[in-house]
C-alpha cells in the first residue's frame, strides 16, 4: 500500500468510529423520549417495564370462522428465581364477548372498553387479550384499533386474539323476555364465552372476562385481589345506575322447580306449552344486594365491610367473571343448554344456562364458586 493510501485510511478511521457513535446516541435518545400517551393503551401502568419488541399479526381463517393473532417477537416469559424456568405464573387472559358496535353502551365504543382493561393495576406484560367480534362491523371496529395501536414497539401487552364466527350470529330483541327467546339468547352468549376462551386460551393462569358494557372499575386492584385470593371463580358485585347489584345471575340458594305437569311437557320438548322459567324461592335466595343491606350499618372495622370478604355462591353472573384458567382446560364451560333437570328424553334441562351452569359443572371437579361483593364494577347505564 502506497504512503498515500496508509494516510487516507488512518484519517478515515476516526471519522467513521465517530459517525457511528453519534448515529448510536441519536437512536438512545429517541427512545427515551418516545412516548404513546395513555389515550392509546389505557390508564398508564408503571408496574413494569414496556416492551420495545415489535408486534407480528398472523391470520387462520378456518371453514368457519377467521382469527388474528398480533403477537411480539421473542416475547420474554416470567421467569422463575428459584428454578430459571420459565412459567406463566400470575398471566392472565382477559376475554371479552361483543356481539355488535352497540354492545359499549350508548356514546362509547370499543376504545372505551380498550380504557377499562387499561385502568386494571396488574403488569400489562402479563396479561393477554382476546375478543370475539359477533358482527363485521364489530370486527371492523377491533380490527381498526389494533392495526394502529400495535405499530408501536412500546405496546404493552404480549398478545392480542380478535376472534369472528360469522355462524354463531343470532338476533334478539332486548324487549321479549319470554322464556323461549331467554333460552335462546342466553344460549348464543354462552356459545361465544366458550367460542373466545376454547380458541384464544394458551398457558394463561388465570382468565378474566369483562362484558364490553363496563365502564369503570371502583377498584382497579380487583384483578389482583382476585389472584391473590387463591379462590377457583371469582365475581365481584356490578353496579348499574341506582341498582347496587345489576348482575342477578350471581346467586346463592334455590329456585323453583318444574310441576310434573311441565317436566312431560319438556320430555316431548315441548317447550312453548310448559312456558317455565326458573324464579327465586324468595326466603331461599340470597343476591349480593342482601350483602349491601346487611352490613350498610355495621362498621367499617366488621369483617363483612373488608375488601377481601367472600360469600359462597352457586351460580355467578359473567359481567366481570374470573376463575383459574386449569378449570376451563379440563372441560368446564358455559353450558349453551339449560344442564340442571336433563334427561335423555328430553333435548335440554330447565335451569343452569350460560353462566348460572359454570358453578354446576366446576363444583364435582372440587371448585368453589365465590363473590367478593366489596370489590365494584360499573355496567352502563342510561
Amino acid at each position: 500500500m502506497s504512503v498515500l493510501a496508509k494516510m487516507r485510511t488512518t484519517k478515515a478511521m476516526p471519522w467513521a468510529f465517530g459517525f457511528c457513535l453519534s448515529a448510536v446516541l441519536v437512536l438512545l435518545l429517541w427512545g427515551e423520549n418516545s412516548y404513546i400517551g395513555p389515550m392509546l393503551f389505557g390508564v398508564e401502568n408503571t408496574e413494569m417495564p414496556v416492551s420495545r419488541t415489535s408486534m407480528v399479526a398472523t391470520k387462520h381463517v378456518f371453514k368457519e370462522y377467521s382469527k388474528w393473532v398480533y403477537e411480539k417477537e421473542n416475547t420474554p416469559q416470567n421467569t422463575d428465581q428459584n428454578t430459571g424456568q420459565n412459567t406463566p405464573q400470575n398471566t392472565v387472559l382477559v376475554a371479552c364477548s361483543i356481539a355488535n358496535e352497540k354492545s359499549f353502551g350508548g356514546g362509547r365504543s370499543f376504545a372505551d372498553l380498550y380504557q377499562v382493561i387499561g385502568s386494571l393495576q396488574y403488569p400489562q406484560s402479563a396479561i393477554n387479550l382476546s375478543f370475539y367480534c359477533g358482527s363485521a362491523g364489530a370486527l371492523d371496529m377491533v380490527q381498526a384499533f389494533f392495526d394502529a395501536a400495535t405499530k408501536h414497539d412500546s405496546y404493552p401487552y404480549a398478545k392480542v386474539t380478535i376472534l369472528y364466527a360469522p355462524f354463531l350470529q343470532t338476533s334478539f330483541e332486548s324487549s321479549d323476555h319470554s322464556p323461549g327467546v331467554q333460552r335462546q339468547r342466553r344460549r348464543s352468549i354462552a356459545r361465544g364465552r366458550n367460542f373466545v376462551v376454547l380458541n384464544s386460551l394458551d398457558a394463561e393462569a388465570y382468565t378474566l372476562f369483562l362484558d364490553a358494557d363496563i365502564v369503570r372499575l371502583d377498584h382497579r386492584d380487583m384483578l389482583r385481589r382476585f389472584v391473590d385470593s387463591g379462590n377457583d371463580i371469582i365475581v365481584p358485585r356490578v353496579e348499574r345506575g341506582e341498582s347496587s347489584d345489576y348482575d342477578r345471575n350471581s346467586w346463592r340458594g334455590h329456585r323453583i322447580t318444574p310441576s310434573q305437569t311441565q317436566l312431560a311437557l319438556m320430555d316431548d320438548n315441548k317447550w312453548a306449552d310448559a312456558d317455565f322459567e326458573p324464579r327465586d324461592v324468595a326466603s331461599e335466595m340470597f343476591h349480593l344486594g342482601d350483602h349491601v343491606e346487611q352490613t350498610k350499618d355495621v362498621p367499617e372495622s366488621d369483617e363483612r365491610r373488608q375488601l377481601s370478604y367472600v360469600e359462597p355462591l352457586d351460580s355467578v353472573g359473567g359481567a366481570v367473571l374470573f376463575a383459574k384458567s386449569i378449570i376451563y382446560k379440563q372441560g368446564v364451560v358455559f353450558p349453551p343448554i339449560n344442564v340442571v333437570g336433563t334427561s335423555w328424553a328430553r333435548h335440554e334441562g330447565y335451569d343452569g344456562i350460560e353462566t348460572e351452569g359454570l358453578c354446576y359443572m366446576a363444583r364435582p371437579l372440587g371448585y368453589q364458586c365465590v363473590a367478593m361483593p366489596n370489590l365494584v364494577a360499573q355496567h352502563y347505564s342510561k
